[in-house]
């Protein structure tokens, strides 16, 4: 059976709505600014999403005449057809779409110091890893970067690469996290909080934007 592009469009909207809606059913779950970046002219789109559907671009086109997005993402042809109609050209930069950062989401268990952590935004804290794990799950579903802070981050990253959707590392200083991300694109990076300086915070997750459109290697995906 061949599918039209509005039918292709209502699934792809029914997985995405069926993802956030188990992630909301959590208590913990950190909500965290869209992936989008628009230039200073508003003539320039660019979105970090995997999956660019038409309830993604809702409220984000405007006057743009050009929508980037990675060279990676899936277009439905719903967006093309309304592109098309609109006037709105399509390209492919990872640069440019490196430039909308990906939500970051911050997850805990059994970590200490965490404080300086939430002074940049939420923390979702868990009291056990089968639920960490769970919730990171559902964050890499939905195109997100997850830092799980715990004081027991090589575990973690044990329970984590169980999933086959995560690609789940352990690091220590920003100094490792620039070595690690180029080699393995990971997207649950497990610390512990009481490595990294109050200070140094923004560097990391500054340093997960710089690295987010790394392409993880074939012998990495499954």
């Amino acid at each position: 059976m061949q599918l039209n592009s509005e039918q292709i469009e209502r699934i792809v909207r029914l997985v995405v709505q069926q993802v956030r809606t188990l992630a909301k059913s959590s208590e913990t779950t950190v909500s965290l600014a869209p992936s989008v970046e628009i230039s200073t002219d508003g003539s320039e789109v660019a979105l970090a999403d995997r999956v660019v559907t038409m309830e993604t671009l809702e409220g984000k086109i405007g006057g743009a005449k050009a929508l980037v997005v990675s060279p990676t993402a899936i277009v439905t042809p719903a967006v093309r057809d309304a592109l098309r109609d609109r006037g709105v050209q399509l390209r492919r930069d990872s640069e440019a779409a490196q430039r909308a950062k990906k939500p970051v989401e911050v997850l805990a268990f059994a970590a200490s110091g965490v404080t300086s952590w939430r002074e940049r935004g939420p923390v979702g804290v868990f009291i056990d890893l089968t639920s960490t794990v769970k919730q990171a799950a559902l964050a890499v579903q939905q195109d997100k970067i997850v830092v799980l802070l715990t004081e027991s981050p090589e575990a973690a990253c044990c329970a984590a690469n169980r999933d086959t959707e995560i690609r789940a590392v352990s690091v220590d200083s920003i100094a490792t996290l620039e070595r690690v991300l180029p080699q393995t694109a990971a997207n649950v990076i497990a610390v512990d909080p009481s490595k990294i300086a109050r200070d140094e915070i923004a560097k990391f997750i500054e340093t997960i934007h710089l690295y987010q459109t790394v392409a993880a290697p074939a012998a990495l995906l499954r």
